[in-house]
Order: C-alpha cells, then sequence, then structure tokens
C-alpha cells in the first residue's frame, strides 16, 4: 500500500482551533498543530491511530481514510 496524505483539524471541546497541541500518528513524526489547529501527516500503514497531547483521539483505515479529518479532542 502507498502512503496517502491526510490533514487532520484539531478542535476543543467548543470547536475552536487546538493550536500548538502535540500530535502524531502511528510511523509518523511529533508534530505541533498550527494556529488552524492543522496538522498533515504522510501515513503508510492500513491501521493508524492519531494521539493529541498525549491521548488517543482517533483510530482509522488508511484505505477508507478521506483526505482531511476533523477531530474534537
Amino acid at each position: 500500500m502507498s502512503a496517502k496524505r491526510i490533514i487532520f483539524e484539531f478542535k476543543d471541546a467548543s470547536g475552536a482551533p487546538l493550536a500548538g497541541a502535540t500530535v502524531k500518528a502511528t510511523d509518523c513524526w511529533e508534530l505541533q498543530t498550527n494556529a488552524e489547529g492543522l496538522a498533515v501527516f504522510l501515513i503508510d500503514v492500513e491501521d493508524y491511530t492519531v494521539t493529541a497531547n498525549g491521548k488517543d483521539v482517533y483510530s482509522g483505515k488508511l484505505s477508507s481514510s478521506p483526505e482531511k479529518i476533523e477531530v474534537k479532542v
């Protein structure tokens, strides 16, 4: 399977962008979200998990993942 670029939009409980959060996807580098709460991962494993500030916030399958995913943390 080839790698897929996925944009994650992280939001807090009130729906505001989660800026400066430490985020990571399976087999990817740890990143910081930008001012809009965005982070872009290049994922190359079928089953993956995304964490924000050390907590699992999303699990998915690469083959069925859209190009952009919104996650409330």
